[in-house]
């Protein structure tokens, strides 16, 4: 895949640097969340990457990062244990985390998290986070991207609230 030998024991240990502290807001998190995904704009997507904005991640492994960079432990989903075979789908175990509810579509806001449904099995398989109610910032084949809501990601399964 191009990656040096040491990439292959290092690529998913990296874990986004806290941006935010005991003081601060609710909008400092978020926008702390936010700042991180922005800094993988433009990198590849990699199935089951979790890693630094050097290489390049997955769905999950953006939201990831970005939790990490808020102040947020995503346990039990961890950039290395993203990285394990069989956690490809990370996007699953966050709608099912009960720390972050569910919320109406009416009510969803910058920082929240939005989630997809694979059309043809109605499983969970993609998330993004939400920049305004309409756009979203995710990692999908092709790179890290600003993209619509309604862009043909599948259906949308429903929005979950990091910070309350």
């Amino acid at each position: 895949m191009g990656f040096s030998e040491d990439s292959w024991y290092s690529i998913d240990s990296y874990v986004a640097p806290l941006q935010t502290g005991m003081n601060s807001t609710r909008s400092d998190h978020i926008e702390a969340m936010i700042n991180q995904a922005k800094q993988y704009l433009g990198k590849p997507w990699i199935s089951g990457a979790a890693s630094s904005p050097a290489y390049g991640v997955d769905c999950s492994g953006l939201v990831t990062q970005a939790m990490y960079a808020a102040g947020v432990s995503p346990l039990p989903v961890s950039a290395i244990q993203h990285a394990q075979p069989g956690n490809e789908w990370n996007s699953r175990l966050m709608w099912a985390d009960w720390r972050m509810p569910h919320i109406p579509s009416a009510q969803r806001e910058r920082g929240d998290l939005v989630f997809f449904t694979d059309p043809s099995t109605g499983i969970i398989w993609h998330v993004g986070i939400l920049l305004d109610a309409n756009t979203m910032i995710e990692s999908w084949p092709g790179g890290v991207q600003i993209h619509s809501i309604y862009g043909n990601r599948g259906n949308i399964a429903g929005f979950a609230r990091v910070f309350e």
